[in-house]
């Protein structure tokens, strides 16, 4: 390889180096001109508000702005509600959405009475299984998603089984969902973990993001199966700004030129 050669393919991996964190963003986030902000943080004593029914956000346009970021674009879907004797929520207006902050950054909380019971035998269970998602954007310009944390509180007898899977995906230009960035999962196992983490890739790390939790309740015979919270928190990082990752190109290209000059130095 002669020194020019030598010399683009080290620059090349240098860029790649440094920018190898930092994924394009996605098309601008805005707001639609009908979005409203509620105000769901949980007051004190813990009494929930009327407002935050999911069922208010969706019909609402309603959006949440929880410390740097923005949450929106609700949404619930029921896949399937088999009542043998009870299976709930029927809809979004037995859900509600409140803001929770942790060390680990800041997200939203889904409450209500999540549940499926049955009374009865032979295979007769009670299934409630639902859909639900939105959108996460950080406002702040040098920060992007790194990694989102799942956790959820099931209360279990018989053979009631529950469950949440969530993922997470890329949003692209024209603000449709596009490929799945990571995926986390908790359910009700004996000796599983409540609570899970998924990283996304550091290629790949977004200021917009889509996420979507399956929600899966099934009681089993003479069973039952409840949840009543699942909390999500989304967690971000810093990436160099245009400026910083120049520099750090110019730094890495004038490593790399003194790196090939002391080889090319020495077989001469």
């Amino acid at each position: 390889m002669n020194r020019q050669s030598a010399f683009a393919v080290a620059c090349a991996v240098s860029a790649t180096a440094v920018l190898g964190v930092v994924t394009n963003p996605a098309g601008a986030f805005t707001l639609s001109p009908t979005a409203t902000e509620f105000d769901c943080s949980i007051p004190e004593g813990g009494i929930l508000k009327e407002e935050c029914k999911l069922s208010n956000l969706i019909e609402n346009d309603g959006y949440l702005v929880v410390g740097d970021k923005w949450f929106n674009n609700f949404e619930f879907t029921l896949n399937t509600n088999v009542a043998n004797n009870v299976a709930i929520p029927m809809n979004a207006s037995q859900l509600s959405v409140f803001e929770t902050t942790t060390q680990d950054g800041f997200g939203l909380s889904l409450r209500g009475a999540i549940a499926t019971v049955s009374n009865q035998q032979d295979g007769l269970f009670s299934i409630e299984d639902f859909t639900f998602g939105y959108d996460v954007h950080v406002h702040e310009p040098n920060l992007y998603i790194s990694d989102i944390h799942l956790d959820f509180n099931p209360q279990i007898s018989g053979d009631g089984f529950a469950s949440v899977a969530e993922t997470i995906f890329e949003i692209n230009e024209d603000g449709l969902k596009g490929d799945v960035l990571a995926k986390a999962a908790v359910n009700s196992d004996p000796g599983e973990v409540l609570q899970d983490w998924a990283f996304l890739p550091e290629d790949k790390l977004v200021k917009w993001a889509r996420i979507e939790k399956d929600v899966l309740l099934t009681s089993g015979d003479m069973g039952s199966a409840s949840i009543s919270i699942i909390n999500q928190v989304v967690s971000q990082t810093s990436v160099p700004e245009p400026g910083t990752v120049t520099g750090l190109l110019a730094i890495g290209s004038l490593s790399v030129g003194a790196m090939l000059k002391r080889h090319f130095g020495k077989k001469a």
